[in-house]
This record gives structure tokens, C-alpha cells and sequence, in this order.
């Protein structure tokens, strides 16, 4: 679990001498709207410094990371602060002054603009309840979806799989907007989505998409193995018809999954007992990417 705590300004130049770096002269200064300035902590460690900023319509953020931070967890950061952000102040635009690599900003849907990194914040972003994204910006709760729209249909009714694969698209810092996810896949639908989400069209367009992606094959022992181990999409069929669900495996037979129980942030689970409360037959499938990019 990612968290912030505010710290007095007196903490700052301690802060960054921890990540041998200098504190820039204007890291502390809010000329417009009101700030915040803290620390983030991650697992009991201090992994960052930030200030966050309403400048007009838009969000500023100041963020300092550690640099032993690995790529993935550089990813987390940017996405949990720039949720945060997004939750609290519902701004057109998220700016972010940061040192983290363009390569790994890029990926969490951020461009350059002069030295500032950009995030403008689509229009379906505000369409549907906060309580939709977790604390990292996935999507866990398609039951709040009606607004938005897919094939003949709406995206509660049928819109897991466009969900999933978005999901898992930021999750490997290949980040899209919704809008364009599920246009996309839209076009693949079979009879307007009456069908469902058709799996080998899918898995192509992941691959078109630049994600590595493999098929198992269809069998809940596989994918009770596979899943604590790698990160992807597990289709299954339950009472109610067939699901995709993303995953992020955390080793030890558990993974976090994301969209498989409506609104539940953070859901982690062994990958076996998941199937088994779950799947109502044995044939269930995964789409995986061996290692998280």
C-alpha cells in the first residue's frame, strides 16, 4: 500500500539529502490555489517527496523519487499520485515536474511539454464515479460503467474485456485511454458484443499493442499455476456468463486481481482458491506476460 504524510518544511532538506540530491530553490512554492507538500511511503519505506499544486485547470506536481526505485515501482508512484490527484482536485490536465525517466512517463500517459510532463485527462475519465478506479487508477468496479458505451451495449453489461485489457495495458506501462481501448476493440466485436469479448482477436490485438502476451491452455490447474508468477488477463465462466479479470501476480500462489469482485481495491487472493470460489467449470484461460515490463 502506497500513502502520503504531510511533513513540516524543516523535514525537506533531510528528505532529499536521503536521495542525494538537491531540494530545487522553487519545490515548496504554491503560487496559485492551495498545496500540499509530504513525503510517500510505500511498505513502511520512504520512496518519495512531492508537492502537489491547483494551478488553474490543472494539477501541479513536484516529485522527487529514490532512485533505487525499479521501473515498475516508478510506474506505482506515477500512477498513485497522479489518482490521487485526479480524485481530490478533478483537473483537465495532471502536470508533473519530475526526474523520472521520459521513457517510463510516456508509458504512464504522460508527454513532454518544455521540461514539465503532461497528462491531459479524457473525457470518459469523468464520466463515471471515482469510486471506479482504485487507488492506482485501475478500473475495479464495471458495475458503475453505464455511461459508457460498447458495441450495442453499455460497459457494465459488456465491457470487462475492453476493461481488462486496458487494465493491463497501464499495468506494463503501455498506457492508452479508455476511449481509444475500447473503440478499438469495439471494432472486433461480434454481433455488437452480444458474444462477448472474442479471445483470440484480443490476444492480437495486445500484441499489436507491443505486449508480449501468451495463450494458456484452457484448464484452472494451469492457471492456478500460472498466475502467481506472471501478470495478465484470466477469462472464466461464471454463474452470470464469461469474465476477464486482470491480474498481477505477487508470487507465494497469490496474486492482486483487479475487476473480479465489483468495487474491492487491492484484492488479493490465492490464485487457486480464486478459481475455486469462482469458476464454475474447469476451463478457464489465461493471457500472461511472463515478466512485468
Amino acid at each position: 500500500m502506497i500513502r502520503f504524510r504531510t511533513v513540516p518544511d524543516v523535514r525537506w532538506p533531510l528528505i532529499f539529502d536521503s536521495f542525494g540530491a538537491e531540494m530545487p530553490e522553487d519545490f515548496l512554492l504554491s503560487p496559485h490555489g492551495s498545496a500540499a507538500s509530504g513525503i510517500i511511503i510505500a511498505e513502511g519505506k520512504q520512496i518519495a517527496a512531492a508537492t502537489v499544486t491547483e494551478e488553474g485547470d490543472s494539477v501541479m506536481i513536484r516529485l522527487m523519487h529514490d532512485p533505487s526505485l525499479s521501473v515498475r515501482e516508478k510506474r506505482r508512484l506515477v500512477y498513485w499520485i497522479s489518482e490521487r490527484s485526479i480524485k481530490m482536485k478533478h483537473p483537465a490536465k495532471v502536470l508533473m515536474d519530475t526526474d523520472i525517466a521520459p521513457a517510463v512517463m510516456n508509458g504512464c500517459g504522460f508527454y513532454a511539454k518544455g521540461r514539465i510532463m503532461q497528462k491531459i485527462i479524457e473525457k470518459w475519465r469523468y464520466m463515471v464515479p471515482d469510486a471506479v478506479f482504485d487507488p492506482e487508477g485501475y478500473i475495479v468496479d464495471q458495475g458503475k460503467m453505464e455511461a459508457l458505451p460498447f458495441g450495442w451495449f453499455d460497459t457494465r453489461a459488456k465491457g470487462c474485456g475492453w476493461i481488462a485489457a486496458y487494465n493491463l495495458l497501464r499495468m506494463m506501462g503501455h498506457e492508452i485511454p479508455m476511449q481509444n481501448c475500447a473503440e478499438e476493440l469495439q471494432k472486433h466485436a461480434f454481433l455488437g458484443d452480444v458474444m462477448g469479448q472474442d479471445l483470440p482477436r484480443l490476444v492480437l490485438w495486445l500484441r499489436r499493442k507491443g505486449l508480449p502476451v501468451h495463450l494458456s491452455r484452457p484448464s484452472n490447474a494451469v492457471c492456478a499455476r500460472l498466475i502467481p508468477e506472471t501478470c495478465g488477463i484470466l477469462l472464466y465462466t461464471h454463474a452470470r456468463g464469461g469474465h476477464y479479470v486482470t491480474y498481477r501476480g505477487i508470487h507465494n500462489g497469490k496474486a492482486v486481481f483487479y475487476n473480479g469482485v465489483y468495487g474491492r481495491c487491492e484484492h488479493t487472493e490465492e490464485a487457486a482458491a480464486y478459481l475455486k470460489n469462482r469458476v464454475l467449470f474447469p476451463f478457464a484461460t489465461v493471457i500472461y506476460v511472463k515478466e512485468e515490463l
